[in-house]
């Protein structure tokens, strides 16, 4: 309802919500609007609220007013049973309107045909026209590691085989195993993707699922997670939270991931939701609504542009998925022989084996450019001459190599499965990753070390001085374990203290991040003379890292400890030219006049304008009385929603 009262504001209709059967009998008898320079009012109904009432409004035209209502039913899948008294009721409200009903995902059953209850098709919009239009992306979708899925299987501490599957889906170890693998992996995919923008989905199978893990989120991750509940009607208090996280979700970038249950798996736009994780398996049309929540286009503050929505598979949805995807098929070819219409091609949605093996076939051609001779050695001393770009490139052929074998054994083409040698693609990825990981943390050394764990910075590290003391023959550098021990502790000091900073866009950071690229571009020709010297740099970075801190630390005390105010702080000496000390002094009456208020839950439900209201209520008077108000007036709101946006960012009660 949000987002369609949203939308249509944009495009200048003027916009009425109703929420009652009250409201919408009072809508249903008025007259034509006619002071609106003719684009007309439209009601907007969340017409699902009003299905337990007994009978719908029917409009009576008494006068015989020249009236024609026009009645959109979006997701004209859900819910409208043909033989339903609220399907009756909503069909006969108004005996000369006109309905259209849409919906990407048409009911197809033997009982339930949407085409059979809102009349036949008007107009149609495939999925591979979309995709080719640019309005939306495919999807890509990953099993879970079987490793991890094996792990998570053996920590679930099953005495009674007799259990309901809800005992097993809600216990604490399948919680904690899940979780742990979200975590990880969502994590892996920001890092993968150098995108911190890029947020999350966890749908699960029931309310007290997504709860649970939701609460081991919030105690054991620096994830930020929002719950979504289903059913919250007659619980104000979270159906506020509901409506907030998914304000929040789409606007501020907050929380990362969102864990649900029903509730926005269908409807629910946002474009940096780019990573899904099933752990219940929609059915049929359902299915398509859930995993098409990441499909939508996004690029990036950074300028990346996405190619594909991901999902993540716990629950094996493949069968389900394409049974659905035959019954669309067969409903397209239907459509399309009936109306004379213009060959559609399904070739995005389908491919047969022949396909994949012309795609690998294609992917190898190109791959002899960058890799003439089929030696890893050889490669690997190639490879300090290929810049990130060609890198890049030779990582999308190996993995498009890598996926054509999944997609053979998936179709059981054992012929040309046989044709690719899993081990060696996957020690040429290793290698080329390793090289393009070593170069992101040349280029981006800070927001590297932020997002890559301890364990892969030195691997990353260390097996590039092994291939570069090897490629260039440098007998001076024996690499002993105590030599390297020393980068080793240094390093992983050095990456605590980025960990710890929460403002990476200070200009101090900023500057840190210049002077670790110049060690990495000393490493990257090997200037320096020993293991030691360059110890010594890093070293050198590390105090200025711990000094950033300390200096953030003091700061923090004025406002309670809470670092929102000095992140807040930062942004508004960067983005204003308001004194320095004005903004200090502003800020510290902020604190002290909130700071018995806020907590986390009383922050998502005041919503971005509440706070700046409730905030500006509370001391606008004194602002005038320290003569800050004229100082800060031009900049007062974006202060206000800056601040609140850092205070839901770094889970702060203050």
């Amino acid at each position: 309802m949000t987002q369609a009262t949203t939308e249509f504001t944009n495009r200048g209709f003027v916009v009425t919500n109703v929420s009652s059967k009250a409201e919408f009998a009072k809508e249903l008898k008025k007259p034509l609007d006619e002071d609106n320079d003719g684009i007309g009012t439209i009601c907007i109904v969340n017409i699902h609220k009003l299905m337990e009432e007994s009978k719908m409004p029917v409009i009576e035209n008494v006068y015989n007013v020249r009236v024609q209502r026009i009645f959109f039913v979006d997701e004209a899948h859900r819910s409208y049973n043909v033989h339903g008294e609220f399907f009756k009721n909503l069909m006969t409200c108004d005996s000369n309107g006109i309905y259209i009903a849409m919906t990407g995902t048409p009911l197809l059953t033997k009982k339930e045909r949407s085409n059979l209850k809102f009349g036949d098709y008007i107009h149609k919009y495939f999925y591979d026209k979309s995709i080719a239009d640019g309005y939306t992306l495919r999807i890509k979708k990953e099993q879970i590691d079987t490793a991890a899925k094996a792990e998570i299987k053996e920590n679930l501490d099953i005495e009674n085989q007799n259990l309901d599957s809800k005992d097993v889906y809600e216990s604490d170890d399948y919680i904690e195993g899940v979780s742990k693998y979200i975590e990880k992996d969502f994590r892996q995919f920001r890092l993968v993707n150098t995108d911190n923008t890029i947020g999350g989905m966890i749908v699960c199978r029931s309310n007290d699922q997504a709860s649970k893990i939701n609460k081991w989120f919030k105690t054991n991750s620096k994830l930020t997670s929002g719950l979504v509940m289903s059913d919250s009607e007659n619980n104000a208090v979270q159906n506020a939270l509901n409506k907030q996280h998914q304000i929040n979700f789409r606007e501020s970038g907050f929380p990362d991931i969102l864990v649900v249950h029903y509730m926005l798996t269908t409807g629910y736009d946002v474009k940096r939701l780019k990573k899904m994780y099933l752990l219940r398996g929609p059915h049929a049309q359902s299915l398509l609504q859930t995993i098409s929540r990441v499909n939508r286009p996004y690029k990036s503050p950074t300028g990346k542009v996405y190619q594909y929505g991901y999902i993540v598979d716990f629950v094996d949805i493949e069968k389900e998925y394409n049974s659905t995807l035959d019954a669309y098929i067969k409903e397209l070819e239907t459509d399309m022989n009936e109306d004379g219409d213009d060959e559609v091609s399904l070739s995005g949605l389908v491919v047969d084996k022949e396909d994949i093996k012309r795609k690998l076939d294609k992917f190898l051609a190109e791959l002899k450019r960058f890799i003439p001779v089929d030696n890893i050695e050889t490669f690997v001393n190639m490879m300090q001459y290929f810049n990130k770009e060609a890198l890049l490139k030779i990582r999308k052929l190996l993995t498009g190599v890598k996926d054509c074998s999944v997609e053979f054994k998936l179709s059981r083409a054992e012929e040309y499965s046989k044709l690719i040698d899993d081990d060696k693609v996957n020690k040429y990825l290793k290698t080329v990753n390793d090289r393009i990981s070593f170069m992101n943390l040349s280029s981006k050394v800070i927001d590297t070390l932020d997002i890559m764990n301890n364990e892969e910075v030195i691997k990353v590290v260390y097996e590039f001085i092994k291939t570069k003391i090897t490629i260039l023959d440098l007998g001076k550098f024996m690499l002993k374990d105590d030599d390297f021990n020393k980068v080793k502790d240094v390093l992983t000091e050095l990456q605590k203290e980025v960990q710890k900073n929460k403002n990476k866009k200070d200009i101090k950071v900023q500057k840190l991040e210049e002077l670790l690229k110049k060690i990495f571009e000393k490493l990257q020709v090997f200037e320096y003379a020993t293991i030691d010297e360059l110890s010594d740099e890093l070293r050198t970075a590390l105090e200025e890292a711990k000094r950033i801190n300390e200096e953030n630390d003091r700061l923090s005390q004025a406002y309670g400890g809470s670092f929102a105010f000095v992140k807040t702080l930062s942004d508004t000496v960067l983005e204003t030219t308001i004194d320095r000390s004005d903004i200090e002094s502003f800020l510290k009456i902020i604190y002290d006049n909130i700071k018995d208020t806020i907590y986390d839950d009383a922050l998502i439900l005041q919503g971005k304008k509440g706070f700046v209201d409730a905030t500006k209520a509370k001391i606008t008077v004194i602002l005038i009385k320290e003569k800050l108000f004229k100082k800060v007036k031009d900049a007062y709101d974006d202060i206000l929603e800056m601040l609140y946006v850092n205070l839901l960012l770094y889970k702060e009660s203050i």
